[in-house]
């Protein structure tokens, strides 16, 4: 969901309860492809779930250097970029699931 608009862009608070959540986020919130001034704590909203029992993990994706996230030409670079990363972290996540 797109939560650039929002206090908590990942809507991390709507797995609290849930006995995992895989979170994968552009940005921590503070740094890197942050396109508005509206405070993202993300770290702060998972530590909360974290709190209610839920296991965590979170991958922060980043912005893939010299790509415009809001350049439609540019969307089949940066899905061949994340392909690359999600490769790079199956195994991570594999282990988190079981």
């Amino acid at each position: 969901m797109d939560g650039g608009i929002c206090s908590n862009p990942a809507h991390v608070d709507l797995v609290a309860g849930s006995k995992r959540s895989l979170i994968i986020t552009l940005t921590d919130g503070v740094t890197g492809a942050v396109l508005t001034t509206i405070p993202h704590p993300i770290a702060q909203n998972i530590k909360d779930i974290e709190a209610s029992g839920t296991k965590t993990m979170w991958i922060v994706a980043g912005t893939p250097k010299g790509i415009n996230l809001l350049d439609p030409k540019q969307i089949a670079g940066a899905l061949r970029i994340g392909y690359e990363r999600s490769k790079a972290e199956a195994a991570k996540i594999k282990a988190f699931w079981a």
